[in-house]
């Protein structure tokens, strides 16, 4: 799927009540319906939403390998100051400090005010 208006391909989906919201990373937004209002989308089990829904492909990729990088040296991350740890996420997951600010961001986001952020 790409965005219709400018034709990025990294986009989010997310289910609400009424409809699908879909976002392109670069802010365009559109929405679909379901299946019982002539749209193409089937309802969800749940409307509730988790932090890899509001990551792009992209982002996910990025979080997957912090997590795997900090599970994997989780005593030494434990142990260094916090700007040893930032240099060393980003080494080790080879990432920009802007990416990995980018997805602190939207984890912090979705723990303050996702329903409100994201709606």
């Amino acid at each position: 799927m790409k965005c219709s208006i400018c034709d990025e391909k990294e986009i989010i989906k997310i289910y609400r009540q009424d409809n699908v919201k879909f976002q392109c990373e670069k802010g365009h937004k559109w929405f679909e319906n379901y299946k019982d209002n002539g749209g193409q989308h089937r309802r969800p089990y749940s409307y509730e939403i988790q932090l890899e829904d509001i990551l792009f492909p992209r982002e996910r990729e990025i979080y997957r390998k912090l997590l795997d990088d900090i599970e994997k040296n989780n005593y030494l991350y434990n142990t260094i100051e916090p700007m040893s740890k930032a240099q060393m996420l980003m080494k080790n997951c080879g990432i920009t400090k802007e990416d990995m600010l980018n997805i602190f961001r939207k984890i912090r986001d979705f723990e303050n005010k996702y329903k409100y952020y994201y709606e």
